[in-house]
């Protein structure tokens, strides 16, 4: 029996992710040019900076309303990191979380929680593929049983059958019968 055609799109497009993410990731270190300028006040707004708080945490990147807004690295005191996006403050769109036992979280967030799709690795390596609603896990998702390769030629192959069918049906049906 063939796999779930919404389990090798999800594969496909959590591959997408994790290469545009990287890709962003890597062109906010190589190109400045549309880099919002430095802050000049306390108050931050359409901005980036680097601030230290009060209880030890650091964010650095791009702020709006004087909240972390865009593009930015937060590492909180008990050594948690993000990078990704913000929007008013909270953790959102799409980011990456290391936590200081060696898990990390790749993937879709909303205010603040794992929302999306995404990849949680815990330390001891196991990992949790799948789709998360508001930090809990919803959906596994499991390993292909076989690879784009083997699934392709399948479906070419049901595909070959289904025209031979028809093509012996309109053969049939189409014999005309003289009945002189």
């Amino acid at each position: 029996m063939l796999n779930h055609p919404y389990k090798f799109i999800y594969h496909n497009t959590m591959k997408f992710f994790s290469f545009l993410f990287l890709i962003l990731i890597f062109t906010s270190f190589i190109s400045k040019s549309w880099a919002l300028p430095k802050c000049k006040d306390s108050f931050r707004h359409n901005c980036s900076d680097y601030v230290s708080y009060k209880d030890g945490s650091t964010y650095k990147g791009e702020f709006k309303n004087n909240k972390p807004h865009g593009e930015g690295t937060y590492l909180w005191p008990n050594r948690i990191k993000y990078v990704g996006d913000f929007r008013n403050g909270k953790r959102n769109i799409f980011g990456h979380v290391t936590f200081p036992d060696g898990a990390s979280y790749i993937g879709e967030f909303k205010d603040d929680k794992f929302d999306g799709l995404g990849t949680y690795t815990f330390s001891n390596g196991k990992v949790s593929e799948g789709i998360w609603k508001e930090n809990k896990f919803l959906y596994a998702k499991e390993k292909p049983k076989f690879s784009d390769k083997e699934l392709s030629e399948m479906i070419d192959e049901i595909f070959k059958e289904k025209k031979s069918k028809e093509s012996k049906a309109n053969k049939t049906n189409s014999k005309i019968v003289d009945t002189d």
